[in-house]
């Protein structure tokens, strides 16, 4: 299982009998020496199989943007959670349409507070750079995998405050806009970040037919809206341009940047390229470009390590 995910450069997440979360490989084997460690985390409803597919496209399309710069395709480690109920559970009908991701959202949901705190403790273990320095963490996400960063986030602080989050990505964010206003629990978390970027859609039909009962059935409250579906409160915490975008994407888009079938231009690579250091063609000056150190070859320290999984 670690040889797996170190070659495949994996983080699997699963629930422990009895509770808790086993998560591997260990966090030494995730170091850099050149760089930060990106987290490409899936949403809800999402299994491995289908997960893996999208983080693929996701490469790809990075590939073929960053030029000579990717080799930072190599910092990327692609987590895994089961942010989904299992083929042959007692719900058959797991992929069947809206009805079906509204009844299991909650117990989804759920998870994503125990999650983060777990999560968090992991990143913490993380080597840094060099002795004085933490570790340096980005963070790529979509839908309810958007709530698990932000619950990381969340928990960082207590656990390490000597992480460095350079950049956060949340695409089609499954987190309630009152979790993120003033008074909002997850409001530190938005704060954590050097670099924010929203990618949002009024077009969104999950997040604005399944997200608002699901969350109306987890916690017996209101219907709240989603940060993905207008990027609030977003646009009134920052004000820098540019860094909260409305892609007009549906929900299932966001990876390749365009609906099935569109020839068109990719909505959303452009502004994930800037997480790896990649400005945007149209800014003369891009001031909230992520910065990398020089590209050297063969860098993941993880590569060397894998005789020392087995």
């Amino acid at each position: 299982m670690i040889r797996l995910a170190l070659e495949q450069r994996r983080v699997l997440i699963e629930a422990r009998p009895g509770g808790g979360w086993d998560i591997s490989p260990p966090a030494r084997f995730l170091t850099s020496a050149h760089g930060p460690i990106i987290f490409v985390i899936h949403g809800y409803n999402n299994d491995q199989e289908e997960a893996e597919t999208s983080y693929g496209i996701l490469r790809e399309n990075l590939r073929e943007i960053l030029g000579d710069n990717r080799t930072r395709l190599n910092h990327i480690w692609e987590l895994y959670w089961p942010g989904y109920l299992p083929k042959g559970t007692l719900l058959p009908w797991r992929k069947v349409g809206n009805f079906a991701s509204v009844m299991s959202y909650p117990y989804q949901e759920q998870k994503t507070t125990k999650l983060g705190a777990a999560l968090a403790e992991y990143i913490g273990e993380i080597p840094g750079r060099d002795r004085n320095s933490g570790p340096e963490v980005i963070f790529v996400a979509h839908s309810l995998g958007c709530r698990v960063v932000m619950e990381t986030l969340r928990n960082l602080d207590q656990v390490d405050a000597s992480v460095r989050v350079l950049g956060v990505c949340l695409m089609a964010a499954a987190v309630p806009v009152f979790a993120i206003e003033p008074g909002g629990h997850l409001r530190s978390g938005a704060h954590r970040s050097n670099k924010v970027y929203i990618l949002y859609s009024s077009a969104d039909s999950v997040l604005r037919w399944v997200f608002r009962p699901g969350q109306f059935l987890a916690h017996l409250a209101t219907f709240p809206e989603a940060v993905g579906r207008f990027g609030n409160p977003f646009h009134g915490l920052f004000t820098v341009l540019d860094n909260v975008v409305d892609t007009g994407l549906e929900h299932g888009d966001y990876y390749r940047g365009r609906p099935a079938g569109d020839p068109g231009p990719n909505r959303t690579r452009t502004t994930i390229g800037r997480l790896f250091g990649r400005p945007q063609p149209d800014l003369l000056r891009d001031n909230y470009l992520v910065e990398w150190p020089p590209v050297v070859e063969n860098h993941l320290i993880a590569n060397t390590l894998i005789g020392e999984a087995i």
